[in-house]
């Protein structure tokens, strides 16, 4: 992909990329800095990304897979649903990946199931959408009574995500600020 089908495909029409790029800084936010084709097709260009490789990108870039990396790192991580999860392994191209029976042990997938580890890790807990962002598709849930409409306004407020993590749900027993 050219690097101006790129750019216009991450941030919307910019005309004639290459002209204004000598010399000049541009700025990428939202979804084109978080693309890992972003810094391989600048390098291609003999651009320098200041940020990460795509590599990194790859394998950190998803909030469930990155914190199974960071255990499988021996990061001390806050319990959640994926707790104890640490598999990981090669890509040829030499990504660090998470098998896909790993990536599903650590997702949740109905309010039950979550209710069951939220039990696990301990109130308070927090559902987090495995997508999303700004904000969007996460409750703080003080007491099990409340997870089920906690769990459904999450899956309402992310359209088509269909897991989540308990933080697939992101379940952490940390106490949280009042303010959430």
């Amino acid at each position: 992909m050219s690097l101006n089908a790129l750019v216009s495909t991450l941030s919307g029409p910019v005309g004639e990329c290459r002209k204004y790029l000598r010399g000049h800084c541009l700025t990428f936010r939202g979804h084109a800095s978080e693309n890992p084709r972003l810094p391989e097709t600048l390098a291609e260009s003999k651009i320098i990304f200041i940020g990460p490789p795509g590599s990194a990108m790859r394998s950190l870039g998803d909030k469930i897979s990155s914190t199974i990396v960071a255990q499988h790192a021996k990061v001390p991580c806050m319990p959640w649903s994926g707790t104890g999860i640490s598999d990981t392994m090669l890509s040829p191209q030499g990504f660090v990946t998470v098998p896909e029976k790993a990536y599903n042990d650590a997702c949740v997938n109905s309010w039950e199931e979550g209710l069951e580890k939220a039990e696990k890790i301990g109130w308070p807990i927090m559902i987090k959408a495995s997508e999303g962002g700004g904000g969007k598709g996460i409750r703080k849930v003080e007491e099990a009574d409340k997870f089920r409409n906690a769990f459904q306004a999450v899956a309402g407020e992310v359209p088509g995500t269909s897991r989540f993590r308990g933080e697939g749900a992101r379940l952490t027993s940390q106490d949280l600020p009042s303010s959430l």
